[in-house]
């Protein structure tokens, strides 16, 4: 059990467990952590049964750059605990959530799902910075629950002509310029996890919740979708995700953004996606949201 611990706490410091425990986070508690239900190496992925019971399954992959999922816990931190993820500090902003189901085609066992979001922005003739933070997807399967996190998102809309992608390789955002001007869509966030079991068709619920900020204080519409690859790479700088849906811009097609360019040829059936050209699965309806200043 010690072995779990510090295996915990070298992938994702002492603040992660905080976040699950909260004010119990303290040594005994982290003591009675249950034993995982699988070991492989590297990353964690928290399971709760219908009784709130923990189980931390270690998957494949390693600790680098919370790809995969991670401890997570959407209960609030307690007052003394440490920054959340990415050195995020607690704050007021309301976390914003939207659902979607999942169609018919069950998704085999080493799969990936590609949780890609999307926005578009009223009134979007100015330069805008949007922040995405905290994002979590749930669902759940029988009586096991799953909560995948992701990475951040730093979004830039200038009035210049240049769009540019990228996730560093040591880093823990995906980082964004584009013109304000282009039409259609923007990438907003990108999620890949590859499971660890067979998941069945028809999963409803599936929720993707975040945090928003923006001085400018402009309305956003707000949508994602999940598309499932046989082949996917965890390392997001190596996906060369489309930015934007507008084909003037490269790399001059008409996928929709947060196609994975790289690997589109992998994609099959299942999420809410039915293969195809479909690379990023049907989008949500929309939601409007009001970033936080």
């Amino acid at each position: 059990m010690m072995r779990t611990i510090v295996a915990s706490l070298a992938c994702y410091g002492l603040g992660a467990l905080q976040r699950y425990l909260g004010a119990a986070a303290t040594p005994a508690a982290l003591a009675e952590l249950p034993k995982p239900r699988h070991v492989f190496k590297g990353k964690f992925m928290k399971s709760l049964s219908a009784t709130g019971i923990l189980a931390l399954v270690l998957l494949s992959g390693g600790c680098a750059g919370g790809q995969n999922a991670v401890p997570a816990a959407n209960q609030t931190l307690a007052s003394f605990a440490l920054s959340g993820p990415h050195g995020i500090p607690r704050d007021a902003c309301a976390v914003i959530s939207t659902s979607q189901n999942f169609n018919g085609t069950p998704i085999s066992k080493g799969s990936w799902i590609l949780f890609s979001s999307q926005l578009s922005v009223r009134g979007s003739e100015a330069p805008m910075v949007l922040l995405m933070r905290q994002s979590l997807i749930t669902f759940s399967v029988g009586q096991t629950h799953y909560a995948i996190e992701g990475p951040n998102m730093r979004l830039e809309l200038t009035d210049g002509h240049a769009v540019h992608l990228h996730f560093p390789a040591f880093g823990d955002h995906w980082q964004m310029t584009a013109p304000y001007a282009a039409t259609g869509r923007d990438f907003l966030n990108g999620i890949a996890y590859q499971t660890t079991n067979r998941l069945p068709g028809n999963i409803t619920h599936a929720t993707w919740s975040a945090k928003f900020y923006g001085k400018a204080g402009r309305e956003i519409r707000w949508r994602w979708g999940a598309a499932v690859y046989s082949t996917l790479s965890s390392r997001y700088n190596k996906l060369e995700v489309k930015a934007v849906d507008d084909a003037h811009y490269p790399p001059y097609n008409t996928n929709r953004a947060g196609t994975p360019e790289a690997f589109k040829q992998y994609v099959t059936g299942g999420g809410t996606g039915d293969g195809g050209n479909n690379y990023t699965g049907t989008m949500s309806s929309p939601v409007t949201v009001t970033p936080c200043k």
